[in-house]
């Protein structure tokens, strides 16, 4: 995963629209989202806090499903290991094993793509796949990634499968301004899952589902730095051995 540090245009690929203007994603909607605070003036109800994640939740009037916000502070990885860890699909896949298939469908350069991912539903509950358009951008300290649903000649509807539908989702990745050591996450999601299951139900599971989420993704990281880690002290130890045989 490549990013930089200066900040990138925040408008839609003008060629991607033209072409697929029902592909375009917001970038600045979703910029303004995660740089704002979750407080109640703007609808927001904290509904889970445990250890470094609260989770919120969000109603609105035009759509049954709530919009989740995330906020988690992990310690010892840095900004870039960490988007790493859900971007890069083949690292995700992994630690992530809720889906039963995760790929890339077609790269579209710009660090724009479009992804398919399938999750296994448990018993007496359908999976569920989602076709997606991913951009991974950086603006002012903070590199995102946003998604949305999208319709894709490759990957069309399964009739043993239903389609859920990604009405914005991102995630956030920056430094901690009070501490060095420690990065941000933030993740945004509105979903709608289709089918028959309550939506009462989808809404009051939703917020647990991402704290678990965020203790998998945590493990994962620490896993990752102990890989590193081990990487290093093998190539410090080789070193010296291939120096000797020169």
């Amino acid at each position: 995963m490549e990013s930089s540090s200066d900040s990138q245009d925040l408008s839609f690929n003008k060629q991607l629209e033209e072409e697929h203007p029902e592909w375009k994603l917001d970038f600045q909607e979703l910029v303004k989202e995660f740089e704002s605070e979750p407080d109640e003036t703007l609808g927001w109800q904290l509904v889970i806090s445990q250890d470094q994640a609260m989770i919120y939740q969000r109603e609105f009037a035009e759509h049954s499903f709530h919009m989740f916000r995330a906020r988690y502070k992990l310690k010892g990885v840095s900004c870039d290991l960490l988007m790493d860890m859900v971007y890069n699909l083949e690292r995700r896949r992994k630690w992530e094993p809720a889906f039963s298939t995760m790929e890339i469908v077609e790269e579209l350069g710009d660090q724009y793509d479009i992804c398919y991912f399938k999750v296994k539903g448990p018993w007496g509950i359908s999976d569920r796949d989602f076709v997606q358009i991913r951009k991974l951008f950086q603006h002012g300290d903070a590199t995102y990634l946003g998604l949305k649903s999208v319709v894709h000649p490759e990957k069309p509807e399964f009739t043993d499968v239903i389609r859920a539908e990604t009405l914005i989702s991102g995630y956030c990745v920056r430094p901690d301004p009070e501490d060095a050591t420690t990065v941000i996450l933030e993740t945004l999601s509105q979903t709608d899952v289709k089918g028959l299951i309550p939506v009462s139900i989808i809404n009051y599971f939703a917020g647990r589902k991402i704290a678990n989420w965020i203790a998998t993704l945590t493990q994962a990281c620490e896993s990752r730095v102990e890989e590193i880690k081990q990487e290093a002290a093998i190539t410090e130890v080789e070193a010296p051995s291939l120096e000797s045989t020169s």
